[in-house]
């Protein structure tokens, strides 16, 4: 494999996708998403001896997976497996691990694992997490702000530079005091955090912060957003809340709808199964969910199951989007 080849087809790949999400039918997203299932499982096949060793084992050929209800004749993959496995089994042949970028997650389940991605990679998965978004009403001019356990390096990035997509990060372990400074002097449209920091810093807001805070919506993430959570973050900033379903694994899941309440799927990026046993969820039953990254070459992620149990949605929002839903 050419691993500069490889990942610039990725990439234009990936890019196209945000574009049949952004403007495609059902069916169009549909027929995109089969094709880059179709070229991810052959490459998987061909290229990393774990997933060769699984489709062995299983008695199947990627060639033989010709449509996404194919997709269940793949073994599922469980974090056990990754973890347990060398690292030169689970990468794609002329990858150099030491130009990979690596996060470490213990998602829901707190068990731990790391994750690698080409930059490209990396890139396009934030690239789609943008996506969603700008579909739940970012601007390009906006400034956003994240309440996470990390701080901004300070350094101006490309973004800044042009004055696009502007953003911050505020470490959710500040005194509220300085948070509400903080966000009274930069004033952003948009927030993002995790529910109960949210939830926290909205019960500490006073009038005076609230005329100059003035989000037009804020997102969760990275923790189950309940009703009491919501209730407090809508209450103390007066805005609407949008959840975001995301994992390190693969970036953004699924985004809240702002009119129907389903979750749309990223379909252009993953195929997100629901299952219940052996079986898909029905609309209404919950499961065990199995992503499948569609633009994770340099580490495949084929039926992966994180270890998250999600309510299965129907067929399409009454939105109307072409996305696959998940009920929560």
């Amino acid at each position: 494999m050419n691993p500069w080849k490889a990942d610039f087809g990725v990439g234009v790949a990936g890019v196209a996708g945000l574009f049949v999400d952004r403007f495609g039918s059902a069916r169009l997203v549909r027929r995109y998403q089969t094709a880059r299932l179709r070229a991810l499982l052959r490459h998987a096949y061909e290229t990393v001896p774990f997933y060769r060793r699984r489709f062995d084992e299983a008695g199947i050929h990627p060639d033989q997976v010709r449509t996404l209800d194919d997709l269940q004749r793949v073994p599922v993959t469980l974090k056990s497996d990754l973890r347990a496995a060398p690292e030169e089994d689970v990468l794609a042949r002329g990858c150099d691990p030491s130009r990979l970028a690596r996060h470490g997650t213990g998602g829901s389940t707190g068990v731990p694992i790391e994750v690698r991605f080409t930059r490209f990679e990396d890139l396009l998965l934030r690239m789609v997490r943008l996506q969603a978004l700008t579909r739940l009403g970012l601007r390009v001019w906006d400034r956003r702000c994240a309440v996470a356990f990390s701080e901004g390096t300070g350094r101006p990035g490309l973004r800044e530079r042009l004055d696009i997509f502007r953003n911050r990060t505020f470490h959710t372990y500040w005194p509220a005091e300085r948070l509400r400074a903080e966000l009274r002097d930069f004033r952003p449209h948009v927030i993002r955090g995790y529910p109960s920091a949210l939830s926290t810093l909205a019960q500490s807001l006073t009038d005076d912060d609230r005329r100059r805070i003035r989000p037009r919506f804020i997102t969760t993430d990275s923790e189950n957003l309940t009703a009491l959570s919501r209730a407090h973050i809508e209450q103390g900033f007066r805005a609407p809340v949008f959840d975001i379903y995301d994992c390190f694994e693969c970036n953004a899941i699924a985004y809240q709808c702002p009119r129907g309440g389903q979750y749309h799927v990223m379909d252009t990026s993953i195929v997100a199964e629901v299952l219940k046993g052996d079986r898909p969820a029905l609309p209404g039953e919950c499961g065990e969910i199995a992503i499948t990254s569609l633009h994770s070459w340099a580490a495949p992620l084929i039926r992966y199951m994180p270890g998250d149990i999600v309510e299965q949605g129907a067929s399409r929002c009454p939105c109307g989007a072409p996305n696959s839903c998940l009920a929560q």
